[in-house]
């Protein structure tokens, strides 16, 4: 799914810094090794581990990662013994030690449609200590629900590659298939070289399937966690049908 926009991954999140803060904010480095779900380039890994967490970050991604492992060695030797980098699916992992926190940021499980989110958390609680820890991060899928279908491509922003000056020019349409509760995303990342080269598009398609909080609570009820807290920003507001994020908290149960 990232194969082809890795590259540009840290540039349309370079902004985004808010999660990590409420991350910060909310957890210890001695509640136990966290296991970051879909961790992509490490934007939150770092923070992370130079606030004194062991993490390990999992992804399915081998161009994440290995930007992601291009950055690691750029951070001092302290920090990287308390960062380990996993190539692997996410539906089917297996570790050797528990962890203390389990968390899937920036709408992680919304690419899972509900069988394989059923089998990624079935393999989470299996990877977590009793009594740990599972956070996860969406947008308020009460808002996504009544998307407007867009068939023409809109320009979201505008970007500026710092390695070379080239602008990229983000665009998107979408359509939305309530009964499967899925909305289809087409991002098309036009480049425009400051050298005056021919304009270079890449297309990534993606699919947000998403549950509504009543769903959420029974799925992970029925694979053994307790729902223990809902929020809906990283401010830690309560969750209203308006809120722009839904954040959930849950416990392994024994």
């Amino acid at each position: 799914m990232y194969e082809d926009i890795a590259l540009y991954y840290d540039l349309i999140h370079a902004d985004l810094i808010d999660d990590v803060t409420c991350l910060l904010n909310n957890f210890a480095p001695d509640e136990g090794e966290l296991l970051l779900l879909g961790c992509g380039t490490g934007r939150a890994i770092w923070p992370l581990a130079r606030a004194g967490f062991t993490v390990v970050g999992l992804d399915n991604s081998p161009a994440m990662l290995s930007r992601a492992r291009a950055h690691l060695q750029t951070e001092p030797a302290a920090i990287q013994r308390r960062i380990t980098l996993v190539n692997a699916d996410m539906r089917a992992f297996t570790f050797d030690h528990a962890f203390g926190l389990a968390i899937a940021l920036n709408n992680t499980f919304m690419h899972l449609q509900t069988a394989d989110l059923r089998q990624t958390l079935a393999e989470v609680r299996r990877g977590l200590r009793e009594g740990g820890t599972l956070y996860i991060d969406l947008i308020n899928p009460i808002i996504l629900a009544v998307t407007p279908d867009e068939p023409h491509p809109l320009p979201e922003q505008e970007l500026i590659d710092p390695q070379n000056g080239d602008k990229i020019v983000q665009s998107s349409s979408n359509w939305l298939d309530e009964a499967t509760q899925t909305l289809h995303i087409h991002w098309i990342y036009e480049r425009v070289a400051a050298n005056g080269r021919i304009p270079r598009s890449t297309i990534n398609d993606e699919q947000y399937h998403y549950h509504f909080p009543h769903q959420w609570e029974t799925i992970l009820q029925e694979l053994g966690f307790a729902l223990t807290k809902m929020s809906g920003d990283y401010d830690g507001t309560p969750f209203t049908e308006s809120s722009p994020r839904l954040l959930l908290q849950a416990s392994r149960s024994s």
